[in-house]
């Protein structure tokens, strides 16, 4: 009857607007993260070995699908599996829209909630998320004198983060580089459990210590320790003198160690002492007597910046695509 082709064919226009809800149209297909830690794993599957995480608003793109599963490739060029509810899909010209929108990013070093109210405070049914260091969400920049700032998320959901725990996004990223700055977040994370896999101040494995630290000055580096070390340039490591606060440390396995392969990064510190991540974040050193010594040789140091300007193997965000319509 007419009555039915009418209904059927309102059915097929909420289908197909569903399924356009659900994925948007056009290719390449992107995504944002849309949790503070999301989980990216070695294979579609929730047993999977845990390989990298990222934060809110970290642009991702979709190469192949699997289920409820997405390959995607991330900013630093790291490719993994990651759920599709911990990612909002975009199309070409919403992650245009989203790269050209008024963002904020958090810088607070430690974990802070979004809120759907400024006056209930923290209780539970006016939190809306959690937030970490390096979460980028859609907001104007904060009044002056204003206690709070209006944020959404990647998804649509809204809410209020204090004014002092964010920082415009375009002011950001434009930083310069200070290795000081760099040892500062370092040593924020003092304490934080180690975590294989981790790349968030929820928890970090060695080279998740040094790309959140270096994340948080505006520069993306490798996700694993024997690519960082391939960043910057070298420094003659047998040489303590010559190196600098915030280069970077390389080792051989703590059972192998006169392996050329490196398995694990510090920051340096001055002192013979070094910033990384092994069971927990903490301080250790590499002169036999000192009080903070371990027996791991050096075996490689690289410094990753210079004032003004990144080395080979380190982007800064303000040039990536991926953050920015360049």
């Amino acid at each position: 009857s007419a009555m039915r082709a009418i209904l059927l064919t309102c059915l097929t226009l909420l289908t197909a607007g569903a399924a356009t809800a659900a994925k948007p149209s056009g290719a390449p297909a992107f995504g944002l993260v849309n949790l503070s830690a999301a989980n990216f794993r070695s294979a579609p599957a929730q047993s999977a070995e845990l390989a990298t995480q990222a934060s809110f608003g970290t642009p991702v793109k979709v190469v192949k699908e699997k289920g409820e599963w997405l390959l995607v490739d991330m900013p630093d060029g790291y490719r993994a599996w990651i759920d599709r509810p911990s990612v909002t899909l975009m199309n070409q010209e919403m992650m245009e829209r989203w790269r050209n929108a008024p963002r904020l990013i958090v810088t607070s070093m430690t974990e802070i909630h979004a809120v759907a109210d400024t006056v209930a405070g923290l209780v539970p049914d006016n939190i809306v998320s959690d937030l970490v260091l390096g979460s980028i969400l859609e907001g104007e920049a904060p009044e002056p004198g204003a206690g709070y700032v209006g944020i959404s998320f990647p998804d649509g959901r809204s809410g209020y983060v204090a004014s002092s725990s964010v920082e415009t996004f375009d002011t950001w990223a434009d930083r310069l580089y200070d290795p000081q700055a760099i040892l500062s977040t370092a040593y924020s994370l003092m304490g934080v459990p180690y975590l294989w896999g981790g790349t968030t101040t929820k928890g970090v494995d060695c080279s998740g210590l040094v790309k959140v630290t270096f994340f948080a000055s505006a520069l993306i580096l490798p996700r694993n320790a024997s690519d960082q070390a391939r960043c910057g340039i070298a420094v003659d490591h047998k040489s303590p003198h010559l190196l600098q606060p915030a280069d970077l440390l390389f080792f051989s396995p703590e059972d192998d160690p006169d392996s050329k392969r490196i398995t694990h990064v510090g920051i340096y510190d001055g002192g013979y002492l070094y910033v990384h991540s092994s069971g927990r974040v903490k301080v250790n050193g590499f002169k036999s007597d000192g009080s903070r010594y371990i027996n791991r040789p050096v075996k490689r140091a690289m410094r990753i910046a210079l004032p003004g300007r990144e080395l080979p193997g380190a982007v800064r965000v303000a040039s990536h695509p991926w953050y920015f319509n360049l």
